[in-house]
């Protein structure tokens, strides 16, 4: 599962305005049909990734067709 974020938060669909989170070094996506569903990524402190993932930051995955949007860190 290749992770990404959306470049263009008012335009968060367009597939071309993303770019691949690197530096994860584990995932978990859930996804619900009526409740919120969930993420949770590991990486190392000095990964960057909370600069890449920062708060509001709309992301999805190459196995789905759905977004979240980053809540905490």
């Amino acid at each position: 599962m290749d992770v990404f974020t959306f470049l263009n938060p008012t335009s968060p669909t367009k597939m071309e305005q993303g770019v691949f989170v690197n530096g994860l070094l584990s995932k978990m996506w859930v996804e619900r049909y009526r409740q919120a569903g969930e993420f949770r990524f590991t990486a190392k402190a000095s990964s960057g990734v909370r600069e890449q993932l920062p708060l509001g930051a709309f992301i999805s995955h190459t196995d789905t067709h759905e977004i979240m949007v980053v809540d905490n860190h």
